[in-house]
């Protein structure tokens, strides 16, 4: 009777272990699954961005050629004509009425209403930033208060910011998560981290190329739930 008991034990003893290593071996291909899924919406942001470049590139090309240019322009001529200065709206963009404001105040540790021009400065508060730009893609700037010496970076075809990821100098780094993308430039003077969710963008200027840990994730959950605020 004690060996049988001893017997089962042991079987129920090798059971549990294989099955514990059946479940890390999930984990590790949940885990490899997770980052090919980020790899993948990351290449498929870059190829949107390129297919988005070039249709704006071939209306521009079509433009010159119905008003009779004939020549080859130059390419850094074009990239800089077609370039549109950021649009500064005059009158506040009014908040979602359907929009929590729950996980915004919970992000920026604040309360009370929020609207663009005070998430600007909460989150140019931030530690180690200095400034903010929030912006809807084509549309106007609904709150700012980053050097302006920054302004003509952010210059792109038709106010289609999600270009100034593959057009601005000195690219840190750039990482594509769940509710964004964010990516980190050095200008020469200063660096500007970019972040994308949906149709808004946020600009956040800081003086040292990296940021302190949580920020650039503050700045995705933020961002995302700009879009939320001010939907299309």
């Amino acid at each position: 009777m004690t060996q049988r008991m001893n017997r089962d034990d042991n079987y129920s003893t090798k059971e549990g272990t294989a099955i514990e290593a059946l479940h890390q071996h999930v984990d590790q291909l949940l885990t490899v699954l997770e980052r090919l899924r980020y790899e993948i919406d990351e290449r498929i942001r870059v190829r949107e961005t390129l297919i988005e470049e070039i249709h704006i590139l071939g209306r521009y090309k079509a433009e010159l050629l119905t008003a009779g240019y004939a020549g080859a322009a130059d390419q850094s001529d074009v990239r800089s004509e077609e370039s549109l200065p950021l649009l500064f709206q005059t009158t506040p963009c009014p908040v979602s009425k359907e929009w929590d404001s729950y996980l915004l105040e919970s992000e920026l540790l604040t309360e009370g209403p929020l609207d663009a021009a005070k998430v600007t400065g909460l989150v140019s508060g931030l530690p180690e930033l200095n400034g903010c730009l929030i912006v809807k893609n084509r549309g106007s700037v609904l709150a700012s208060n980053l050097p302006e010496t920054l302004h003509d970076f952010l210059k792109v075809p038709d106010r289609a910011y999600g270009l100034v990821f593959s057009r601005l100098p000195g690219q840190i780094d750039q990482h594509v998560q769940r509710n964004g993308r964010i990516a980190t430039f050095n200008l020469g003077q200063g660096c500007l981290t970019a972040v994308q969710a949906n149709h808004m963008f946020l600009f956040a200027s800081h003086a040292h190329a990296e940021l302190r840990p949580g920020i650039s994730e503050k700045l995705l959950a933020v961002t995302s739930e700009l879009s939320k605020m001010y939907p299309v």
